[in-house]
């Protein structure tokens, strides 16, 4: 009996596991780019910025990416056209680590770049922010000071679910690491960077390129990696570069971006507005323009269509035999409990268990 109930509790379960389905996850994305005002030095737009949607050729993946170059666009462009292919061609990713799969792909990166023989590429380096989304996973890979923020929602307020971690030489225990790797800080025009054997120097300590570093591990290519479940309080996704993260905390930026996303604003709308919340602020405070891309990421939760295969399964379980039998078993039981027990009849117990002495009684009464 205990089998036939804890099978029958099995079986109520999956019952309510099959009838009550989960929301689903779906998601729009948008980027916009602006570049600084032209400089002798810089007269050209550095920043790069790429959305791949059905990302490997599931319908439910999204590649996104910025890359924010210095020194030309030679190595932001080569991230572009490359690093996702990488990504893809991983065995890593492959077998589904996909954390593991995104170091590679950036080292892959930096070691192809390295080999490219032109000479413009030698000083050209470039950050790098990726996100992927995939199978209800937010996977997040960043080199550099660029930086991806989400956010959440809960209780009528906005706030920062996570962001990466900014890769400069402010940052300590990047400081800790040059320092260990031999390398040179100086600070110039009241801003610290790491300085070559060249004297160009950068203020942030992780890229792709920067070939003129001779010491490979002061800049290194390797991300910090991320894994996050999404779920129904995240709404958001900034992928941006410093333009735009140097007068904006992600707070600031999350926050007026979620009240546009309740008004349907989509993707390409939310990153252009960004970076004009960015452009204001720079002017208020007089600060230099810096070339700004973003991508924003918005996030939706939708009641889920009937799922067809999880009828089938339902009807399959439901056909075999033993789960047939012990429903067909635990039913009869119920229906016996149900019924009313009879009274206790003590003459009728007593004429039915001894009918020999019984009958002798009322022949020696009947004598008498």
């Amino acid at each position: 009996m205990k089998r036939t109930l804890s099978l029958f509790f099995v079986l109520t379960s999956f019952l309510s596991s099959s009838l009550i389905a989960e929301k689903t996850l779906s998601f729009s994305c948008g980027q916009y780019e602006k570049a600084s005002k032209p400089y002798p030095h810089k007269p050209f737009m550095e920043d790069r910025s790429i959305v791949i949607k059905n990302f490997g050729g599931d319908k439910n993946a999204l590649f996104a990416a910025v890359y924010d170059g210095h020194g030309g666009p030679y190595a932001a462009e080569f991230c572009k056209q490359h690093l996702h292919t990488y990504l893809l061609q991983s065995s890593e990713y492959k077998k589904g680590n996909i954390e593991a799969a995104l170091k590679e792909s950036f080292i892959k990166t930096n070691e192809e770049f390295s080999k490219t023989k032109d000479p413009s590429n030698w000083k050209s380096g470039t950050t790098a922010t990726v996100a992927l989304i995939k199978n209800g996973f937010l996977f997040l890979a960043n080199a550099g000071d660029s930086r991806a923020a989400l956010s959440q929602e809960g209780e009528g307020m906005v706030t920062v679910a996570f962001e990466t971690i900014d890769h400069k030489i402010t940052n300590k225990s990047e400081k800790k690491r040059i320092v260990a790797a031999k390398g040179t800080v100086l600070t110039i025009y009241k801003i610290k960077r790491v300085i070559s054997s060249n004297f160009i120097g950068l203020t942030c300590t992780r890229g792709i390129g920067d070939n003129y570093f001779t010491n490979t591990k002061i800049i290194i290519p390797n991300p910090d990696v991320t894994k996050i479940k999404l779920t129904e309080n995240h709404n958001l996704l900034i992928l941006a570069t410093d333009g735009i993260w140097d007068v904006i905390t992600s707070l600031d930026a999350l926050r007026p971006l979620s009240s546009f996303k309740k008004n349907l604003v989509f993707g390409d709308c939310l990153a252009h507005i960004l970076v004009i919340q960015a452009e204001v602020i720079q002017a208020e405070q007089n600060k230099a323009t810096d070339d700004m891309s973003a991508i924003v990421v918005r996030f939706d939760w939708k009641e889920p269509e009937p799922d067809l295969d999880k009828t089938q399964e339902l009807k399959k379980k439901l056909s075999r035999s033993e789960e047939k039998k012990a429903l067909k078993n635990l039913f009869t039981h119920l229906e016996t409990q149900s019924q009313p027990k009879p009274k206790n009849n003590k003459k009728r117990k007593l004429d039915s268990t001894k009918p020999k002495k019984q009958a002798k009684r009322v022949k020696k009464s009947n004598s008498q």
